[in-house]
């Protein structure tokens, strides 16, 4: 359960809200926002971490505006050495 939680919240911007057990199963349900851009690829990936366990419902909730440009992409030097190539979302910088 513990890797699932991570995999929202740290690579991909999300925040887990609630996770709880469903009594008499070994189920876990795990209540989290994700921004759609994050989104996609999640599903095959937890299936992928989980050996097919997980099966993952992603549903649209609200808007939300986020703190960074989703189109950022590093243009000097320092900003290749300092958040990569991809400057992806773990490595992006705010715009705050």
């Amino acid at each position: 359960m513990c890797s699932v939680a991570s995999m929202v919240s740290c690579p991909r911007g999300g925040r887990v809200l609630t996770e709880e057990m469903k009594e008499g199963t070994e189920m876990f349900i795990i209540k989290a926002m994700l921004p759609v851009a994050e989104s996609f690829g999640f599903a095959d990936e937890i299936r992928k971490r989980t050996s097919g366990l997980a099966s993952p419902q992603l549903v649209f909730s609200h808007w939300e505006v986020i703190p960074s440009d989703p189109f950022w992409v590093p243009t000097t030097e320092e900003e290749y050495l300092h958040f990569g190539e991809k400057a992806d979302s773990a490595t992006r910088p705010s715009s705050t």
